[in-house]
């Protein structure tokens, strides 16, 4: 008699352990497993953004871009002599008209690395808007 209750005491702490570890596995499992999902999906996506943003090449001192430089320092180097507010009007009109944002992209820069920070980034931004719309209510009710 005493067999079976020490057999059936051993059963009850196994069984005991077992929950306890079904439970520790459940709580830790969904963290776990969107911190994984994170890693792969920030990989994934970095691969495809230095894929698709370093597929432009070309040399930024060519072409337009070296026209433009080269007028702006033309225009500049004229009125050096008289410079007053119509010169920087000139200048400012000139990178006003003629100016395009292209130039100053660098398909290079987006290598595997900075395509993962930028992921990282946009990772740790979202949501940021809620938490302050939330703080913004929580101090002005209390």
């Amino acid at each position: 008699m005493s067999t079976t209750a020490g057999a059936e005491g051993g059963r009850r702490a196994t069984t005991e352990r077992r929950r306890r570890c079904c439970r520790s596995l459940w709580t830790v499992l969904p963290h776990v497993s969107l911190i994984a999902s994170l890693v792969v999906y920030g990989c994934f996506g970095a691969l495809v953004f230095s894929h698709v943003e370093n597929q432009g090449t070309f040399n930024i001192t060519d072409g337009e871009y070296g026209e433009f430089l080269l007028h702006l320092v033309d225009v500049v180097r004229v009125r050096t002599d008289n410079c007053s507010d119509e010169c920087l009007m000139m200048v400012d009109a000139h990178i006003t008209a003629k100016f395009k944002s292209i130039w100053l992209q660098r398909p290079q820069r987006w290598n595997f690395f900075s395509s993962l920070f930028f992921c990282c980034t946009v990772f740790t931004t979202v949501g940021e808007r809620r938490r302050r719309r939330r703080r913004r209510r929580n101090t002005n009710s209390g």
